[in-house]
C-alpha cells in the first residue's frame, strides 16, 4: 500500500476526482488542489483528524484481510440465520465518510478489495 492517495473527493468546480491521503505526517492543516481546475481546498485540524482516523481504519481493514475468509456477518430472517461473508461484503461495499468541507457536504472515499488490494472508486 505504497499509494500516497487512498482517499478522494469530487472537485465542487469540475467534477474531477481529488486524491490524497491523510496519513502522510506533513502538517496538522493542508492543502489540496484539484490537478484539473486548480481549485484550492484547505482542510482544518479537525476535518484532517476525522479523515486520519478514517484512511487509518479502512488500512486496518486492509491489513485483517487475512481472516476474512473466517468471519462473517449474520443476518437473522425470523427463524434463520443468513451468513454473508466478509471477504465477499467487502468487496461489495465502499467505505466513505461524508464531511462538511466549507460549505459544501463532501463524500470521502475509501474502497477496501479483499480479493485485490486497495483501490479507489470512481
Amino acid at each position: 500500500m505504497g499509494d500516497k492517495s487512498n482517499l478522494e473527493f469530487k472537485c465542487t468546480e469540475c467534477n474531477h476526482p481529488v486524491y490524497f491521503s491523510a496519513l502522510n505526517d506533513e502538517n496538522l492543516s493542508k492543502t489540496l488542489t484539484c490537478e484539473k481546475c486548480t481549485k484550492n481546498y484547505i482542510l482544518g485540524s479537525q476535518i484532517l483528524n476525522q479523515l486520519k482516523q478514517f484512511e487509518a481504519l479502512c488500512k486496518q481493514i486492509q491489513h485483517s484481510k487475512e481472516i476474512f475468509g473466517q468471519a462473517a456477518i449474520a443476518i437473522d430472517v425470523g427463524p434463520h440465520q443468513v451468513k454473508i461473508p466478509f471477504q465477499l461484503l467487502l468487496t461489495r461495499l465502499s467505505s466513505v465518510l461524508e464531511l462538511n468541507i466549507g460549505t459544501e457536504k463532501t463524500t470521502i472515499s475509501f474502497k477496501v478489495d479483499t480479493l485485490k488490494g486497495v483501490s479507489l472508486i470512481d
